[in-house]
C-alpha cells in the first residue's frame, strides 16, 4: 500500500530544520491559495504541485529551499525571482530559491503560480 502524497508531503516537511519547515509550509498554502484544484504529488522524493499536468516542485536543501516551476521559461517574472541560468541548465525549468531568513516575496510568488497554472491550463507545451 503505497502512502498518499499528502501524508509523504507532511512527513517530508516534519523531517525538515524548522526555518525549512516554516518556509515549506507557507509555500505549500501560496500555491494552494491561487486555484483550489491544484494537486498534491510525491515525485523524485520531493512535494509536487500540479494542474493540468506537473507544474511546481519543492525542495529543502542545506542552506535553501528550491521551488522549481516546470515552465517556468514560459511565465513572466517581473519580479525577478528566478535564479540566473547556469550554461547548460534545463531551458524549461526555472527556480526560485529562498535562504534562511530570507522572506517570501508572496505577491510575486503567488502571481507565478497563478501564471503556471494558465500556462498548464492552455497546454502550452515547451
Amino acid at each position: 500500500m503505497t502512502m498518499q502524497a499528502q501524508e509523504q508531503i507532511n512527513m517530508y516537511i516534519g523531517e525538515q530544520p524548522e526555518w525549512h519547515r516554516k518556509t515549506l509550509v507557507r509555500l505549500r498554502q501560496l500555491i494552494h491559495s491561487v486555484d483550489e484544484d491544484i494537486e498534491e504529488t510525491w515525485r523524485w522524493n520531493s512535494p509536487h504541485f500540479d494542474h493540468d499536468g506537473i507544474m511546481i516542485g519543492l525542495h529543502g536543501f542545506k542552506n535553501f529551499v528550491s521551488v522549481w516551476f516546470h515552465k517556468g521559461s514560459l511565465l513572466k517574472d517581473t519580479h525577478s525571482l528566478f535564479e540566473k541560468l547556469e550554461k547548460g541548465e534545463d531551458k524549461g525549468i526555472r527556480a526560485y530559491k529562498v535562504a534562511d531568513g530570507e522572506a517570501i516575496d508572496e505577491k510575486a510568488f503567488a502571481d507565478l503560480a497563478k501564471q503556471a497554472v494558465k500556462v498548464n491550463k492552455s497546454g502550452a507545451k515547451l
